[in-house]
């Protein structure tokens, strides 16, 4: 007898319309998801928190008329001063208010997408225990909201943003380990 090899339209009506298949009450095998390299383990942890947005499909000029940059505290600027002890108060003053400029107008340097936060990941990374604004400061990451939504700009372009920021704040949370 001559078995004949199914169309992939044959097979999913097969199996949408013809097995008893009845996903509320199957029960489902767990599966071990194993990644050995930083691309691909830093690729599932952004999946999961994060959804890339092309800043083509964005309205330019609404959204630079209506961005909020979340700034860094200013502790974390003041740790961005070098040789404060030989510094006066007002020339600390002067820095820490350049810093803060700078840092704003680097929430505007967008180069490729924006990455927005997903909602459940939102208080994780802006008020958590383990990441704040400060947090993703330190690995060069910029906090916009727009439109009620929260999300992070890396001002830069030209290398792996997955390694050089995601692979790098991921490893810091605990949740990617380096072997050693």
């Amino acid at each position: 007898m001559e078995t004949k090899d199914l169309t992939l339209l044959e097979k999913v009506t097969q199996f949408s319309r013809k097995s008893n298949f009845d996903p509320y009450k199957a029960k489902f095998k767990p599966f071990d998801m194993t990644y050995n390299d930083a691309m691909s383990e830093g690729q599932y942890h952004y999946n999961r928190n994060f959804i890339p947005l092309p800043f083509d499909l964005l309205d330019k000029e609404d959204f630079f008329n209506n961005y909020e940059a979340i700034l860094p505290s200013d502790e974390y600027f003041l740790s961005q001063i070098e040789d404060k002890e030989s510094k006066d108060e007002d020339t600390i003053a002067e820095e820490l208010e350049e810093l803060r400029e700078e840092w704003y107008d680097s929430c505007a340097e967008i180069y490729t997408n924006l990455h927005r936060i997903t909602d459940i990941g939102e208080d994780y990374f802006l008020d958590g225990d383990y990441c704040n604004a400060d947090v993703l400061a330190e690995f060069g990451f910029r906090v916009i909201e727009y439109k009620d939504y929260t999300f992070l700009n890396i001002p830069g372009y030209g290398y792996s943003t997955m390694y050089e920021h995601f692979v790098r704040l991921f490893t810091f949370l605990g949740w990617m380990k380096v072997e050693e």
